[in-house]
């Protein structure tokens, strides 16, 4: 059973950073050391340069939940448009998904060609694509070209990916805000959102709804709280979004009334389907089947029935196991991953890596030793504090990560399970301190008879 968490935890190691990941255009097989020169060529006549913001849409697929997000710079003069991708990853790095847990979240900018990206969107992965034009003076054009031949220097053009704060939308923003001269910044870090980061990682990783469940678990209170406009413009919709209710700006810095700084959007590629997800009822599901699996064996337990001891086997290595499981993923994330959003994490006062030492006890033909099983009751006891700890810290207020999906639908969940554990271990105590008084009876009349 040991062997199985630690595979299973591996896997969960392996998978998480592919949910966790902003989405990517898959790159070239050219190695990273070898990707040839991508710099804008110079451009003489500015004002038939067009700059433009393409956003993508949501996929199916776990890396595409988020969408996407390029800058396209079009100049008459040149025979092809330049797309601009910061979300270019090796897939041919075996251990790259070990890295990003780590931290190791090393990704480039890269030139696409547009006859070849947008098709792709198309024909494989069946998403929206959307493009807007920057409203920029001709000086604002050369700035943005000039920063984004910069981006993509070879010195440059690789970068520390961070899911929130460095990814493909945020970057293409960044530069355009420093060629707006913080324009974007000031307006929009003044702006309130009324979401946060745990309602997209709930929303948009629910598409496997377990999984949607377990980052909602793992991760911490750094996804709650309130979020600016800036902050929720890692979201490539959102950019688009926000970008497009600023206005444009003139050389001096002053809005031009009337303007929007994007320009009507275009249509490049309709999905048939917008790719929406929710978590929807799954809490309330597994919240259902272990209250029945909890009850039948309640009740087979007091009927004395031989199919008790399977199915409480059965039952306590599922639950204990989970709980081992995911106090064993939060505890590594805390130490070895820079992830700061799944360290310092309120749901490990609810499940905790020893919880393992009660599967070992279930699958045991039966707790024999008076010694083990005192050990074990003290240990529930330790566990039932424990959630009664996590309880209170969030009635008082004490953590502001927000738990409601663990509090409603896994904490009485852990309670019962182990109060009937405890109820467990009693009987047996019991049942060992009968048959010890029994056989001292014994040995007693034994010894009279003899004597």
């Amino acid at each position: 059973m040991l062997k199985s968490l630690l595979s299973v935890t591996c896997l969960l190691v392996w998978a998480l950073p592919t949910a966790y990941s902003q989405d990517v255009h898959p790159p070239t097989t050219i190695p990273p050391t070898t990707i040839p020169p991508t710099t804008i060529p110079a451009i003489t006549d500015l004002s038939t340069t067009t700059v433009s913001l393409i956003t993508v849409g949501l996929g199916k697929a776990l890396h595409a939940r988020y969408g996407h997000t390029f800058l396209k710079v079009v100049a008459k003069e040149h025979p092809r448009s330049f797309i601009y991708n910061w979300g270019m990853f090796s897939f041919n790095d075996p251990l790259f998904p070990l890295k990003f847990y780590l931290g190791e979240r090393i990704y480039w900018v890269e030139r696409s060609d547009e006859r070849h990206l947008i098709p792709l969107y198309k024909r494989h992965e069946d998403r929206n694509v959307w493009e807007q034009p920057i409203n920029l003076t001709n000086a604002q054009k050369q700035r943005l070209i000039e920063g984004i031949n910069r981006a993509i220097h070879p010195d440059e053009m690789y970068f520390r990916y961070e899911h929130f704060t460095a990814n493909c939308a945020t970057i293409p923003r960044d530069l355009l805000n420093q060629t707006l001269g913080g324009m974007i910044h000031d307006k929009l870090s003044s702006m309130p959102s009324e979401l946060n980061y745990r309602y997209y990682v709930r929303e948009h990783m629910s598409i496997i709804p377990p999984l949607g469940f377990l980052l909602d678990v793992v991760m911490n209170s750094k996804l709650d709280g309130t979020l600016s406009r800036w902050q929720e413009s890692f979201y490539p919709a959102k950019l688009a979004e926000y970008l497009t209710a600023l206005p444009a700006i003139d050389d001096q810095g002053q809005a031009v009334e009337g303007s929007s700084l994007l320009g009507e959007k275009t249509t490049l590629v309709a999905a048939s389907s917008e790719h929406l997800s929710t978590m929807g009822h799954f809490p309330l599901l597994v919240f259902i089947i272990t209250t029945i699996l909890w009850l039948v064996c309640l009740w087979l337990q007091r009927l004395k029935k031989r199919l008790w001891q399977v199915l409480w086997r059965g039952y306590s290595s599922l639950w204990a196991g989970m709980s081992a499981l995911l106090g064993l993923i939060m505890i590594i994330s805390w130490i070895f991953s820079t992830h700061y959003d799944m360290h310092h994490n309120l749901n490990l006062w609810l499940f905790f890596p020893l919880d393992i030492v009660l599967v070992y006890a279930a699958c045991k033909t039966q707790l024999s030793s008076h010694r083990l099983t005192k050990y074990i009751r003290s240990y529930l006891w330790i566990r039932i504090s424990m959630c009664l700890i996590y309880l209170l810290i969030i009635v008082m207020g004490l953590s502001q990560q927000d738990v409601t999906k663990a509090l409603y639908y896994l904490m009485p969940q852990q309670v019962m399970f182990l109060g009937l554990w405890l109820i467990t271990t009693s009987q047996v105590t019991t049942s060992q301190v009968t048959t010890s008084q029994v056989t001292t009876s014994q040995a007693k009349t034994t010894e009279t008879q003899v004597m």
